[in-house]
């Protein structure tokens, strides 16, 4: 009991409560005595005896079935002072105990957060841990998936934006849950690249978010310049399923020319108006008329729009009559080469 007699006692009140904690806890189950011992040893440490109170209440409270809980709770007290964050103290306890008010029997789930909290704790500066214990909180009335997978990704070591995640549990859980779940692939993304990612995942999130995150690998394969248009892009389209499409054709497009995507976006909303099944065709370059808007704007010339054109010229120039064809139609020529060999002109079947 040395720690007892190096204590600033305020009463001899305090010092009484103190021993009836610590005998209580000693008799509150199997393995209290680690408890007790955990507790014992942070008791100097404290800043002044009503925390050291309040916290030997807290060890009781949670101590109810299994004795992990208590332990998890005291090793984050033990990471608290090391950090010396004692403003967090209250509202971390508040949380753990509604989670205990509604998961009476959940000894490991309350552990869990424990842990998580502790971990969260020693890795975000005070906006993002404050962010992480909204969303804990947020998440009290959650179903239990999605309380284990916050918890699990917690402790997983990988970081995320907890402002963002918590912007995402306002709009929808199954939303927020779904981007824990690809948060380590999109943070290969450049730095300059999160933020407008997240505007976009936000945007459509009463969209399929599952899918619009696998869409985003693409991402990988462009340019910083050309994925932030895409985004940009992405952002002007008026549903997730939209967006997708938008981005799954990416290395179709003339994304250094994004003025032109632009231009031709609008073209295509505007022609669908209000139709799905237009837009889908228009946006994946399935129709034939969103495909000759997307070579009007490049000013891209297809020879069989213009072969009786090509045909008259050369018969003009040379003076006779000359076939003119496309280059595949010669096994011996690649498709995009100009040739001729003395009375064939072989051309480009677009330029």
């Amino acid at each position: 009991m040395e720690s007892v007699e190096r204590i600033d006692w305020q009463s001899n009140i305090t010092r009484e409560e103190f021993c009836e904690l610590c005998l209580a806890l000693a008799g509150a189950g199997w393995k209290s005595y680690e408890s007790l011992n955990l507790y014992l040893s942070i008791a100097t440490q404290l800043p002044d005896d009503s925390v050291l109170l309040g916290v030997g209440r807290m060890c009781l409270q949670f101590s109810g079935y299994s004795f992990e809980p208590t332990n998890r709770y005291l090793e984050l007290v033990a990471g608290i002072i090391e950090h010396e964050r004692y403003v967090y103290l209250p509202e971390i306890e508040e949380v753990a105990c509604r989670y205990q008010a509604r998961y009476h029997h959940a000894s490991g789930m309350l552990a869990d957060y424990f842990l998580a909290a502790a971990v969260q704790l020693s890795e975000h500066e005070n906006s993002l841990f404050r962010a992480w214990l909204v969303a804990a909180e947020h998440l009290v009335s959650a179903h239990r998936d999605h309380i284990v997978a916050f918890f699990d990704f917690s402790l997983s070591g990988q970081k995320i934006d907890w402002s963002f995640f918590c912007r995402l549990l306002n709009k929808s859980r199954n939303v927020a849950k779904a981007y824990l779940e690809h948060a380590k692939r999109l943070r290969s993304l450049s730095e300059r690249l999160i933020d407008p990612v997240h505007d976009l995942i936000e945007h459509h999130a009463t969209g399929d978010i599952l899918e619009l995150i696998r869409s985003l690998s693409t991402l990988g394969e462009l340019n910083e310049e050309e994925a932030l248009s895409l985004l940009r892009l992405s952002g002007k389209c008026p549903d997730a399923e939209s967006a997708i499409l938008l981005i799954d054709l990416a290395l179709e497009l003339p994304l250094k020319r994004p003025e032109i995507i632009d231009e031709w976006l609008h073209a295509g909303l505007t022609e669908a108006g209000e139709n799905a099944v237009v837009r889908s065709a228009w946006i994946g370059l399935e129709s034939s008329k969103s495909r000759a808007t997307m070579e009007a704007l490049q000013g891209i010339v297809r020879f069989d729009q213009h072969q009786r054109v090509f045909d008259l010229m050369a018969e003009a120039t040379v003076g006779r009559r000359m076939r003119v064809c496309t280059a595949d139609e010669d096994e011996g020529l690649r498709p995009d080469v100009v040739a001729c060999n003395g009375k064939d002109i072989f051309l480009p079947e677009s330029v």
